[in-house]
């Protein structure tokens, strides 16, 4: 169900300024998928300001305030005086007018009835200026005395002692109705806010727990926090950092910050630091050291309010532990009924630079006899997670240790902590929008070190499931499913824990499966909806951050469409690989060996595109923008036309997209390619039927083509059982290309194998050409092993004989391709009554009785199997050819390119 909000801007007193917010079935907001009837306003005010941005002085949607109202469109006069909030609120009972708080539910909470048609439905209140240089008075800091704050500071911990040293008990998540509700309601996932909250699920209690961070690599990152006096982590969406950053916070005591936290958004923790950055704007002038002075003395006074209250906490609670305080940061609403860090973090605001510096070395210096010793460490973590919004935040307004340069907010984080007297912190900074050049430039002049940060600084996060294993010990603390099952889960979510944490709450959610009994189709709905809403949030978010980065974009295609066609994992290096993984596509390969490079280099750092998911995402847009997949196909192979050895090589995989046109979904024998061929009306019952193309619509393949070797993964393992849409087999077989070509008849689906062979040659192929194509010649016996050969070569005609000769009209579909060159033979439909062909050795050939329909492409016919794009791309090679006298066979030895690093 899809809904449309009539909005209008607050101060806007003409009707004629109505504007739409349309929603279909979920937003995407901070680039979450979220289904509409699960949006919170806070989320949706994100949405707004990514639709609407242009009406908009602002840059942060947490300054906008969203107001229900119910106003007749023939009522414009009842806005005429409406001008600010306070107007509002005295026409509140006209307006039928209600603030909507951006913690409640969007539909449920304010449109459960659904929208008026021909009505306001929503008032937009924004700041009316963007606060700039000379907009207006700036507000000033109000000093105040250290003794007068610390008074302050008391007085909010009277109010908060008793709920804060209280133990923290969470509920937990339940189900009444769910076909697995007994070992759900056992599992013990805490729930926030009504939502499961899988982030919080096993979180170690002690430091001898173990969590499901990899111990090697909690103690790997642990090492590194107390060595080191910052830090960025790093890593792609969904690849466990702030996961991370919990079970670090639950070994150590330490200072957990969130941007884009609390009020209405997903992230757990506090708003403090939200409301800071916002509040700040008023105070802001066109002194750019001013206003680094003025932001310093926000972002510590939030520092100084966590510090004060951690040393309360465990002076008045001595037994507390890493994890209810880390729990006391992240649920401030649920421990104390109100975000109280957001008003200690004003006590602490009026203190001169100087007085802020030393209070925060006198709690550091009182904090470490009260840590007991097991959890003590050389360095205290300051976390700031999802810092990737504060680059470009009020961009060029701050100074920088470089005279001449000016620095955005981000700079401002790095000081709070890194320009401190006290040398017993580490600043941990953490969040997906990151990327290195974004971090060179940014740290170059952020702080007093000459060169800012280099690799040295970077921990990199690879917290998903790459282990079967790991997964299944992760899926069985909530569902009882067997390895089958989890092997299919398995298959498509591997890589990221959030892939899977969203897999697990659409089945979690899903009640209507206490009605079903075959769990096999309803773990596959689970996975279906579940991929389905990743996807869709991939498509909209990741890929649409990467078109606007062309370079990139087009370096990405090329290197999934070359993953399409191999079983390979995909290693990069080069420019554009980083923002790859800054916007979630690949996965930043382990860095810790450039410890020792002295400078931020891109070209240093790999990539890696391995997972599933994106793949899927990927064949998505593909399935949408077909033309993409064509295009750089012809590009690859136009690219290489003078190299008589790739261009074969490369033509193969041109030839899935007309294989694909001319099978999948079509009927055979309205196509030209089927027609005056002798006794093809033999055929008719057959090629009437509509055909398929086995494995090619399959959503959870990642891979269009696959290759085999005479070892493993063979052409006789392929026609046993094929994984894949299309098969290019091992050298040593015969064809090029193999494919499945069902047939859909009204008693079933009949399937019959393809062979195809590709010819790209100036001069006719030899007579032999065609045999490649005729499993009778399979696996040629000169050469090396040639008893291996007899075998493959017997349990290929064993598997036709077996498994695909269940139509009496045809054994299997034989193509030849063959250009610029014409061919020697012509298409035919083979009716072999005699089982031993002509020039064949007994002993080489088993007794199989076969019909066959050979269907021969070349310049007379191309037009016909070719598209027109890629006909003028073989015409053009061609042209060239023939004007440079160049052969253009290509050598199947050769084929091979190295597909592992660019």
């Amino acid at each position: 169900m899809s809904f449309s909000f009539n909005c209008l801007l607050l101060g806007e007193t003409s009707f004629e300024k109505i504007f739409q917010i349309t929603v279909s079935e979920y937003i995407i907001s901070d680039d979450t998928k979220v289904l509409i009837h699960e949006a919170q306003v806070g989320q949706f005010k994100s949405y707004i300001l990514s639709k609407k941005k242009y009406k908009f002085v602002i840059d942060d949607p947490d300054v906008m305030n969203l107001w229900k109202v119910e106003i007749n469109i023939d009522d414009e006069n009842k806005v005429k005086d409406v001008f600010t909030v306070e107007d509002i609120k005295r026409r509140c009972e006209e307006l039928k007018a209600k603030f909507m708080n951006p913690a409640d539910k969007l539909i449920n909470d304010y449109f459960s009835g659904g929208l008026l048609d021909k009505y306001v439905h929503i008032i937009i209140a924004v700041p009316t200026s963007t606060a700039g240089p000379s907009q207006g008075a700036k507000q000033v800091i109000k000093s105040k005395s250290k003794e007068e704050v610390l008074s302050d500071a008391e007085s909010h911990w009277k109010q908060l002692k008793d709920k804060l040293i209280k133990t923290i008990e969470l509920k937990e998540f339940r189900v009444s109705d769910h076909i697995y509700k007994d070992s759900i309601n056992a599992s013990g996932i805490p729930v926030v806010n009504n939502e499961p909250r899988f982030i919080l699920h096993s979180l170690p209690d002690s430091d001898d727990e173990q969590g499901y961070l990899d111990k090697e690599m909690l103690t790997a990152l642990f090492k590194d926090v107390t060595e080191n006096p910052w830090l960025f982590l790093l890593g792609t969406s969904g690849s466990g950092k702030t996961r991370s950053l919990y079970e670090l916070l639950c070994k150590t005591f330490g200072i957990y910050l969130s941007l884009g936290a609390g009020n209405g958004f997903r992230n757990l923790g506090s708003h403090d630091m939200d409301t800071s950055k916002n509040e700040l704007k008023k105070y802001l002038t066109d002194d750019p050291e001013e206003n680094n002075r003025c932001a310093l003395k926000f972002t510590r006074a939030i520092l100084l309010g966590r510090l004060f209250i951690l040393s309360k906490v465990l002076r008045h609670k001595s037994n507390i532990t890493p994890k209810q305080w880390l729990l006391i940061q992240l649920l401030p609403i649920q421990v104390a009924k109100e975000d109280f860090w957001v008003s200690i973090s004003r006590a602490f605001r009026g203190l001169e630079e100087e007085v802020q510096d030393e209070l925060i070395s006198e709690f550091i210096n009182n904090l470490q006899p009260l840590i007991p010793i097991p959890q003590q460490a050389e360095r205290l973590p300051i976390v700031i997670d999802e810092v990737q919004i504060t680059i470009s935040l009020y961009k060029d307004r701050f100074s920088a240790t470089q005279p001449g340069q000016l620095r955005s907010f981000f700079a401002i984080l790095l000081q709070t902590v890194l320009n401190l007297s006290t040398g017993k912190l580490c600043l941990v900074l953490s969040g997906t929008g990151m990327n290195f050049e974004d971090i060179r430039v940014h740290t170059s002049s952020a702080i007093a070190k000459s060169g800012g940060a280099t690799y040295k600084n970077f921990f990199s996060m690879h917290n998903g499931f790459y282990g079967y294993e790991e997964m299944k010990k992760f899926i069985q603390h909530f569902l009882p499913l067997d390895d089958k099952l989890i092997g299919t889960i398995f298959k498509i979510f591997w890589g990221r824990r959030r892939f899977v944490v969203q897999f697990l709450e659409h089945a979690l959610k899903d009640s209507s499966s206490t009605s079903q009994s075959n769990m096999d189709e309803i773990v596959k709905k689970w996975q279906d909806k579940a991929r389905d809403f990743i996807v869709g949030t991939f498509m909209e978010s990741c890929f649409s951050h990467l078109h606007e980065k062309k370079e990139v974009w087009n370096k990405m295609r090329y290197i999934v469409i070359l993953s399409l066609f191999s079983h390979d994992i995909i290693l990069m290096k080069g420019d554009g690989v980083s923002q790859m993984v800054q916007y979630g596509f690949a996965q930043l390969d382990n860095i810790r060996h450039l410890a020792d490079l002295n400078t931020l280099n891109e070209n240093a750092i790999t990539v890696k595109i391995a997972e599933p998911i994106p793949i899927f995402a990927f064949r998505e847009y593909l399935n949408k923008h077909p033309n993409e997949l064509e295009t750089q196909l012809y590009q690859n192979l136009n690219s290489v036309h003078y190299n008589a050895v790739c261009a074969g090589f490369l033509f193969e995989p041109c030839l899935t997209i007309h294989l694909a046109e001319l099978f999948n979904g079509k009927i055979c024998k309205d196509h030209i390619l089927f027609k005056n061929i002798d006794n093809i009306n033999k055929l008719d019952l057959l090629l009437s039927c509509k055909t398929t193309i086995r494995n090619l619509d399959d959503c959870d393949v990642t891979t269009l083509c696959s290759e085999g070797s005479m070892e493993k993964e063979n052409l006789p393992a392929f026609l046993k059982n094929p994984t894949t849409a299309f098969f290019k087999p091992e050298n040593e077989a015969g064809p090029d290309l193999v494919c499945i070509v069902q047939f859909h008849t009204i008693n079933g689906i009949i399937e019959i194998p393809l062979f195809l062979q590709a010819k790209l040659v100036k001069d006719k192929p030899s007579t032999t050409a065609k045999d490649t194509t005729n499993p009778n010649y399979f696996y040629a016996h000169d050469g090396p092993t040639p008893e291996l050969k007899r075998e493959l070569k017997k349990k290929v005609l064993d598997c036709l004989r077996s498994k695909y000769c269940k139509a009496h009209e045809l054994s299997w579909i034989r193509f030849l391709v063959v250009f610029p060159s014409e061919a020697r033979e012509e298409s035919e439909y083979i009716e072999r009554n005699d089982p031993r062909p002509k020039r064949v050795v007994a002993s080489n050939f088993n007794d199989l009785t076969a019909k066959e329909l050979f269907i021969v492409i070349g310049p007379s016919n191309a037009e016909h199997f070719f598209s027109r794009f890629g006909h003028q791309v073989l015409k053009e090679v061609k042209r060239v050819a023939d004007s440079n006298e160049l052969e253009l066979e290509s050598k199947r030895e050769t084929k091979k390119v190295k597909t592992s690093k660019f």
